[in-house]
């Protein structure tokens, strides 16, 4: 994902309706093309888009799960980024994210960015993460369908960091149906589970509580 140093700045500002029209009418060459040209053009990049929705629901502490470069915390500060590699930016870089060295209730927020698919224990990942919120925390998690994450992810393969610098492992998948996420949140334990769309409707956010 490529991060400019006046990120912190945009995502705190309200786009105008012009500039989301603009986006609009640009989509197809957005998806086409590496985020540094979308921002010299004056658009948001798509990986850009998902921190802004992200950004609107986080509360509190928050621990992010393969936070790659750790852009949250470089946005809000109040909290920690873990992966299992050593991306530039990443607080702590450890062997398994499905064990966590984290006292239980810890965490106000919990972010799984568009990571779910890579962790092949997904169900140990989020009981994990249920484990180290509060009462009354809140999990958030991006995820593209099988079908579109795999099409996204062959048209833009020059601009993705984990197929040309990380490589795709053992038991990482394209991505996750609606229903499977659902079914995957409840299992772990959240409740009041929802969804939106974002990206005209290709991408999704979820967002479940522990009670």
């Amino acid at each position: 994902m490529y991060f400019d140093n006046s990120i912190i700045s945009r995502i705190k500002k309200e786009r105008s309706p012009l500039r989301l029209l603009y986006n609009r009418l640009f989509f197809p060459f957005i998806a086409v093309m590496p985020d540094s040209l979308c921002l010299r053009m004056g658009l948001t990049p798509l990986d850009e888009e998902r921190v802004i929705i992200v950004n609107k629901y986080i509360a509190g502490r928050f621990l992010d799960i393969g936070c790659g470069t750790n852009i949250f915390k470089k946005i809000r500060g109040n909290g920690i980024g873990i992966d299992v590699y050593p991306w530039a930016g990443t607080d702590f870089v450890v062997d398994d994210t499905v064990k966590l060295n984290f006292e239980d209730g810890e965490f106000d927020s919990v972010l799984i960015v568009a990571a779910l698919n890579h962790i092949p224990e997904r169900d140990k990942v989020l009981l994990e993460s249920y484990r180290v919120l509060k009462p009354g925390g809140k999990i958030i998690l991006t995820m593209l369908t099988p079908f579109i994450s795999y099409i996204t992810h062959k048209i833009r393969y020059f601009y993705d960091e984990d197929q040309t610098e990380r490589e795709i492992k053992n038991g990482e998948i394209w991505g996750i149906s609606r229903k499977q996420m659902y079914g995957l949140l409840d299992s772990a334990g959240f409740k009041e589970i929802f969804s939106e769309g974002f990206v005209y409707g290709l991408n999704r956010i979820y967002i479940g509580y522990k009670k």
